[in-house]
């Protein structure tokens, strides 16, 4: 049982990444229109820039207890599921 929230806590974290990279290549395609030889630089790169500027101001036990937080609530809609059935 302790394995399926450990499972789904990992799925919402690969969501979460998910979503920042998509996020990421946004800002990266407004900004590459800008970009000429001098100032290009390739996503990875800029994805990795940003990626640690996003860490930077996120506070870590606060990104802990968003997922905790989640995982709770499937957790709840889970166990109210099994009553109904």
């Amino acid at each position: 049982m302790k394995q399926d929230y450990e499972d789904g806590i990992e799925i919402i974290n690969t969501a979460i990444r998910k979503q920042e990279e998509e996020k990421a290549w946004d800002l990266y395609i407004a900004k590459y229109q800008h970009m000429d030889k001098k100032t290009y630089i390739p996503f990875e790169k800029f994805y990795n820039i940003d990626a640690r500027d996003t860490n930077k101001n996120k506070s870590e036990n606060m990104y802990v207890e968003e997922i905790r937080a989640e995982a709770e609530k499937i957790k709840r809609i889970h166990q109210n599921r099994k009553k109904v059935i």
